[in-house]
């Protein structure tokens, strides 16, 4: 959709990834909700990038994760996202709910990325519900 992140950042400078996720924020943000947009931008002018701009490789020491590879996941697995949630990584979201064993997907309603800052008691219900869940089924 974008390219790549890291690559953004390496070849046009942070700021540019910034401007990128902070020029549509339809796609992160509900409309309406210019206290998320707010909150976001304060978040972006205090990050350091350190994770996009890291000149070094990666190990090799973990292996990529595989579609497959999530059949494996064996312990309870929530999956939160808002209802304005990017396409890409909703469609993410969608997989991982869709290949974990028994996985558990939330939608948000009125939230974007980073739905617990723009519905926290929506999400916070969310996880105390699973949580609940989780352990009603341990002591059966």
């Amino acid at each position: 959709m974008f390219g790549s992140f890291p690559s953004i950042a390496k070849q046009h400078g942070l700021d540019s990834v910034g401007k990128l996720l902070l020029a549509s924020p339809i796609a992160w943000v509900p409309p309406g909700r210019n206290d998320i947009t707010d909150r976001y931008r304060r978040l972006w002018t205090a990050y350091s990038g350190k994770d996009l701009l890291d000149p070094h490789p990666e190990s090799g020491r973990v292996p990529a994760v595989r579609v497959s590879d999530l059949a494996n996941i064996k312990v309870p697995t929530l999956v939160i996202i808002g209802d304005h949630e990017a396409p890409f990584i909703a469609a993410a979201a969608d997989s991982l709910a869709r290949h974990i064993p028994n996985a558990k997907k939330v939608v948000i309603p009125n939230a974007g990325h980073g739905a617990h800052f723009a519905q926290p008691s929506s999400f916070n219900s969310a996880l105390l519900d699973f949580f609940y869940d989780v352990e009603r089924n341990k002591k059966r």
